[in-house]
């Protein structure tokens, strides 16, 4: 049973080309815990632009999936979009904010059928997961479950890490005080937020009486990144007893490349 007014999962798509199943989509939520109400809007290109201006103002509207014949289209009309989507410049999740603004993201394998798991993953970018189960922190080694002053300062977030993968993706956020003289985030501050990453790629893969030294790090300045939210992912791509070598990039809000870095790191044994 739905509450009185539910929220709202529109499925984008035409009657050649749906965007889903409201059925199929519907269970997979219900056995994610999830409630929503998903309903077809069958749209062609031309009535796109409408109906995403429509949704801005639709208030229990969380969000919408967007057929693969709109994806590329729908990426150019949303606020935000996240390195994934960014990087496929297209879009098949939009959010629906409480503002009004729309941030797109992109899902692998996202069809008329919907695994439990991409259900999951849909609810937790909509922020609809039942309040009892929420999002489980990654599991952190004993070096990065507390953040460093400096951590602290860059607003850093870990939202995952894989130790044997020597991988790491985090959110950073860059208020005005982080500006330079041209409104923009500080080249010094994403030199930072780069360093910042690539370590924690490396520290995920060392046990706690190990620890990382940053013996060069070489930024690569793309665009100019707006404040606010901004995301990165690093990768370790060489390692061995005593020297690792890590890339990194870095996203802005709106899911722009604004740079990215390569990593020398020197390992030791942790001092007491």
């Amino acid at each position: 049973m739905f509450t009185a007014s539910p929220s709202l999962l529109a499925l984008i798509g035409t009657s050649t080309c749906p965007a889903g199943s409201p059925e199929h989509i519907q269970r997979a939520f219900a056995q994610a815990g999830i409630e929503v109400a998903t309903f077809p809007v069958e749209v062609d290109a031309a009535g796109l632009g409408a109906f995403v201006e429509l949704a801005r103002g639709m208030r229990n509207l969380r969000g919408f999936l967007v057929t693969a014949a709109f994806e590329a289209t729908a990426a150019g009309m949303v606020d935000e979009r996240s390195p994934p989507a960014a990087a496929a410049g297209a879009v098949n999740l939009v959010r629906r904010d409480p503002d009004g603004r729309l941030a797109g993201d992109r899902i692998d394998g996202l069809g008329s059928e919907v695994s439990r798991a991409q259900a999951d993953g849909i609810g937790r970018f909509l922020g609809m997961l039942d309040a009892a189960r929420p999002a489980q922190p990654p599991t952190l080694r004993d070096h990065l479950s507390e953040p460093t002053p400096a951590a602290r300062l860059l607003g850093r977030e870990i939202l995952a890490v894989d130790a044997q993968a020597g991988s790491a993706s985090l959110r950073f956020h860059a208020p005005g005080t982080f500006g330079n003289r041209h409104g923009t985030v500080h080249g010094g501050m994403i030199a930072a937020m780069l360093d910042s990453a690539t370590s924690c790629a490396v520290l995920a893969g060392l046990p706690p009486e190990r620890t990382s030294l940053t013996m060069r790090l070489e930024t690569r300045y793309l665009k100019p990144a707006a404040l606010g939210m901004l995301s990165a992912s690093a990768q370790v791509v060489e390692r061995d007893e005593r020297r690792a070598l890590v890339e990194a990039q870095l996203f802005d809000g709106a899911g722009v490349h604004v740079a990215s870095a390569v990593g020398e790191f020197r390992l030791r044994d942790r001092r007491v």
